[in-house]
């Protein structure tokens, strides 16, 4: 069975060239938080949202049962929801409150904090 899925919040025209896929989900989502906390510009904060993206989106084939093959999500659940709540939060800060709101949702967040706290200029 598929994790929850940030489709909705990932299906905004990505870069691809922004992410390294030979790493695993796991050093994606490690790398975009390095990147987050040392950003200087919004290209570094755009590398980070297409790093945690890509985690999300990353799946590995297992073969089950004879010869079928299913796919499952990359990220352990913990791993995928830690993901899944720092991209949602990097939405917030940059002001796509609406597309935070579904991962959010999902996550079983009832209230956040105001936008005043989360994204305000510098």
């Amino acid at each position: 069975e598929d994790q929850w899925s940030f489709g909705a919040m990932t299906t905004e025209k990505q870069d691809d060239s922004k992410v390294t896929t030979t790493k695993t989900a796991l050093e994606r989502c490690h790398e975009a938080r390095q990147v987050w906390l040392n950003a200087k510009s919004q290209e570094d904060l755009d590398q980070a949202e297409a790093l945690y993206k890509s985690a999300l989106n990353a799946k590995s084939v297992k073969k089950s049962g004879g010869n079928k093959r299913q796919k499952y999500a990359e990220l352990s659940p913990q791993e995928y929801r830690k993901a899944g709540e720092r991209l949602s939060l990097l939405y917030c800060q940059s002001g796509r409150t609406a597309t935070a709101k579904k991962g959010l949702d999902y996550l079983g967040f009832t209230c956040r904090l105001a936008k005043q706290v989360l994204d305000y200029p510098l």
